[in-house]
């Protein structure tokens, strides 16, 4: 595997910088607001996004909630051990996918609109959970996630609010209208992929199958959106980054 990266021929054939193909279904599950299911090489995800109404967070009054999650199938299931594993690495890819979607308090770019899923200010807003299944690893899950979650997203939608006057002076209340063809879309501009750059010897390579992965050193995952801008990084590996060499690398995204 290192010979063949060294060399610029991986053993599928592809370059360092060569994604495999990759196929996308949307609408696929029933009972949610959106969804997706992707394959990549032989990477299988399966995402649903489904809403709620709630209360916002004290800190974001004027925001919806974004919570994500990310399980193995139960077909999968092996050792316990294995089991460990597993658990420890759907945490962190929760993590950083939460990180790319949830942009900065303050900031205007970078992942999803939490704005518009405000519904009355410090009172109700909708909150959007991005469930993610994972039905096989052929390598490079958090890209493959991440591809799968946008085009969820993209396929969600909102129910249609009307903020109507409450019975006490200043008092407002919603009404959800009962067409379900009457719905709104998430605004999708600002909402980033993930593309993560795997370093193996002495070369960087993108989307690496699992068994490019058993050899990595360290892999750097990047957010960035439609507009080429960096919403989040983030780094998993023992492996150190030399600083020297990370423009170079954010500029191969």
């Amino acid at each position: 595997i290192r010979e063949g990266i060294e060399d610029d021929v991986r053993q599928d054939g592809r370059s360092r910088m060569d994604y495999r193909d990759f196929s996308l279904q949307t609408d696929v599950l029933a009972q949610t607001n959106g969804s997706a299911r992707l394959e990549l090489g032989s990477s299988r995800v399966l995402v649903g996004v489904k809403l709620e109404i709630g209360t916002p967070d004290p800190n974001t009054p004027n925001w919806g909630i974004l919570k994500t999650s990310v399980e193995w199938c139960k077909a999968s299931a092996s050792r316990a051990g294995e089991r460990i594993d597993r658990e420890l690495t759907t945490a962190s890819l929760s993590r950083r996918l939460e990180r790319a979607l949830i942009p900065a308090p303050g900031s205007n770019k970078g992942g999803i609109d939490l704005g518009s899923l405000c519904i009355i200010p410090g009172q109700q807003c909708w909150i959007v959970y991005v469930d993610t299944l994972i039905l096989g690893d052929g390598g490079n899950l958090i890209d493959a996630i991440s591809l799968g979650t946008r085009a969820a997203l993209r396929n969600t939608k909102i129910p249609k609010i009307n903020l109507v006057p409450g019975e006490l002076d200043g008092e407002m209340e919603f009404e959800l209208s009962d067409d379900p063809l009457d719905c709104t879309r998430l605004e999708m501009h600002n909402i980033p992929i993930c593309v993560s750059l795997t370093k193996i010897g002495n070369y960087y390579v993108i989307d690496p199958s699992a068994e490019e992965e058993s050899c990595m050193s360290m892999q750097l995952t990047v957010a960035v959106d439609k507009d080429g801008n960096f919403c989040s990084m983030s780094k998993s590996g023992k492996g150190a980054i030399d600083p020297s060499g990370m423009i170079e690398m954010l500029q191969s995204v």
